[in-house]
């Protein structure tokens, strides 16, 4: 029951905020369409093409670390699940409705990441003797 209520409080905030969302890059867009349309008349074909290109070696090769750093910690994935969960991540990240997973993800790494400074931080330094 509550898993649904979550799924369905998550669609419902990301349906407005990603219409909201278009509205305003839309809006921006038409405003300022006459400073904007005559940078797409020196469109180079060959340098987008050559962006795509080079962007999806650059996920491939990541998502290839991404699974060898998971088999040096004892798990197998295989390349195109890593892929996958790389390239959904990313697109997820950008998508408004997604914002109350990242909350729950943020909270578990930032705990993480004071417990490692915490104890690095107090490794440093001797442990003080209070005296009366």
């Amino acid at each position: 029951m509550r898993q649904d209520f979550k799924k369905l409080f998550e669609f419902l905030l990301g349906i407005p905020l990603t219409i909201v969302s278009f509205y305003f890059i839309f809006n921006f867009i038409y405003r300022n369409r006459e400073e904007i349309l005559p940078i797409f008349s020196n469109f180079n074909l060959v340098s987008y093409l050559l962006g795509f290109f080079f962007l999806t070696i650059f996920f491939f090769l990541r998502a290839l670390v991404w699974k060898n750093i998971l088999k040096h910690e004892g798990f197998e994935v295989e390349t195109a699940r890593s892929v996958y969960l790389l390239s959904s991540s990313e697109i997820k990240r950008y998508i408004p409705g997604s914002i109350p997973r990242s909350k729950g993800i943020f909270r578990e790494v930032s705990s993480l990441l004071y417990q490692e400074l915490k104890t690095l931080i107090f490794s440093k330094f001797p442990q003080r003797k209070w005296s009366k």
